[in-house]
């Protein structure tokens, strides 16, 4: 399938010559994926992860030569890393630029159907990268192997004409959050029956989400010194304009790689804009929209990110087929996402 619609423009000859002419469509700005999760890598196939408990109470008055040892134990439990080969391939015939502002940065002669090096090409990779890393996003936080489309018979949770394929991989870190479940605030606003109920979100209500999170926290998690709250970007705002009417200086600490980030008791809060902008778009049932305001208190060692090497979640093979003269652009991971501790969260939605 070609990668342009020459249709798009009316072309006629000579009118820009150079990428550098065209305005390009902002991306939308994100996290990098260390930024608050943590990269295992060698994640090849099926792995065990196993957790060690702990011993307590181990202590008794010594009962002198009628002592006895105590009859106590450590519990195991067990989680699986089960990755999932992704793939990401793109091609394009050199006639298709035939009739765009490309046409002026092909080569000439016999070469010119390899597209490799010109602007098209570097223009393509650009793009890929960014698509490459919001895929891995959007997957890693919202995947759910059950995922089906309104229009399914049962009706599932996915936009009309989304295709569950996108979402169906595996199980992302919501869906375990979901399976966890305690503890947990309850959003009223998610329960309301239209978009507009939805987004009229209480005055102090980020407020009493981010108090929920700390005060329901287990001690362990309470205690941690990489914990970080992680919310949609309704949260953020919603908190920040609770605290301008309080008189208090909303500014945020700082807004970069796609997130916005305030302070609920010296409690790093995340904004995660690619939560919202994927909910509103793929999870609309036509009415409302499923679960738009959520917040998780956690830590980033606890959301680990499975992968076959690190590298390949932006590197990118571009090679010519001379058989069939199309330009290649492929690349490929194995990835799986795991909420590691149940105990280390603590959750509103």
């Amino acid at each position: 399938m070609a990668i342009l619609t020459p249709s798009d423009l009316t072309f006629n000859g000579e009118e820009i010559r150079s990428i550098r002419d065209a305005i390009m469509e902002a991306v939308y700005n994100k996290p990098a994926v260390t930024d608050f999760h943590t990269i295992y890598q060698d994640i090849v196939t099926k792995k065990q992860i196993v957790f060690l408990g702990r011993l307590g109470k181990i202590s008794r008055v010594d009962a002198g030569c009628g002592s006895s040892p105590l009859n106590a134990g450590i519990t195991m439990s067990q989680k699986f890393w089960e990755p999932v080969r992704f793939e990401i391939w793109l091609s394009e015939c050199y006639t298709n630029l035939e009739d765009t502002f490309f046409v002026w940065s092909k080569q000439r002669g016999i070469n010119e159907p390899d597209l490799v090096g010109t602007d098209f090409a570097s223009f393509l990779i650009e793009r890929m990268t960014d698509a490459m890393s919001e895929d891995v996003l959007r997957m890693a936080w919202l995947d759910d192997t059950t995922a089906e489309s309104v229009d399914s018979t049962p009706s599932g949770i996915l936009s009309s004409g989304v295709n569950p394929a996108d979402y169906n991989a595996f199980d992302g870190f919501w869906k375990q959050l979901f399976t966890i479940g305690t503890p947990r605030y309850v959003i009223p606003e998610n329960s309301g029956v239209t978009y507009t109920a939805q987004d009229a979100l209480a005055t102090d209500r980020a407020l009493l989400v981010f108090r929920s999170l700390e005060q329901n926290a287990d001690y362990r998690l309470k205690s941690a010194t990489d914990k970080v709250i992680i919310a949609t970007q309704s949260l953020v705002d919603n908190y920040a304009t609770y605290l301008e009417t309080q008189g208090n200086d909303a500014s945020f600490i700082r807004i970069e790689e796609g997130f916005s980030v305030l302070r609920y008791r010296n409690q790093v809060i995340y904004g995660f804009d690619l939560l919202d902008r994927y909910i509103r778009a793929d999870f609309d049932n036509g009415v409302t929209w499923d679960i738009p305001h959520r917040a998780v208190l956690t830590t980033k060692s606890n959301l680990a990110v499975g992968v076959d090497a690190a590298s390949g979640l932006t590197d990118l093979d571009n090679w010519f087929e001379r058989k069939d003269k199309t330009t290649n652009f492929r690349g490929g991971y194995k990835l799986d996402v795991k909420v590691l501790e149940d105990y280390m969260v603590s959750l509103a939605y």
